[in-house]
């Protein structure tokens, strides 16, 4: 297989790598942002007791339709949330708990982005070093070697008498010392 053919091979697998890192860490920006949003809209539920809200009547069952009606409704209860513990699994829990739980993810989710941006950083660089090896590559030439069986068959059997000798000798000189 010819060298070239390799790297190329190489540095594809590598710009794949590259775009899902970056694919990863653009998600990882959305998921910190949704995360703030929400943590900004609890933080406001908690300033009172009570909130006047229109609640949407009449909703049509498909998801782009808008709902036909509204009426005037309250939230009651606003310091009270149901917060995902993740696999369809929720607990009730305050509003300054919630808002602690959602500082952690925030941290999680950017201590991942430093490790994805860390990442990027690591491919880029192999991607570069490929890329050099590539150009390096192209007036190199594969040295290909004759293989005879039969010298390689009398190498090992002289190999293996001259350790023999080898060994015999190693014993006598122990054996006089």
């Amino acid at each position: 297989m010819e060298p070239q053919f390799t790297l190329d091979k190489l540095k594809i697998s590598q710009q794949w790598a590259l775009q899902m890192a970056k694919t990863k860490l653009a998600s990882y920006d959305n998921i910190i942002n949704e995360y703030e949003s929400l943590k900004g809209n609890m933080e406001m539920l908690v300033k009172k007791v009570n909130h006047p809200i229109m609640v949407p009547i009449c909703h049509n069952m498909r998801k782009e339709d808008a709902p036909l009606a509204f009426m005037p409704g309250n939230l009651d209860h606003t310091n009270q949330v149901m917060v995902s513990l993740g696999d369809n699994w929720f607990a009730d829990r305050s509003v300054s708990q919630a808002v602690e739980i959602a500082e952690r993810r925030i941290k999680f989710v950017k201590e991942r982005k430093v490790e994805t941006e860390k990442e990027i950083e690591s491919i880029n660089n192999w991607f570069k070093f490929t890329s050099q090896l590539a150009e390096e590559s192209k007036d190199l030439v594969e040295i290909m070697e004759e293989y005879d069986e039969e010298a390689e068959a009398k190498w090992r059997e002289e190999h293996k008498r001259k350790v023999k000798l080898h060994k015999e000798r190693e014993k006598l000189m122990r054996q006089q010392e």
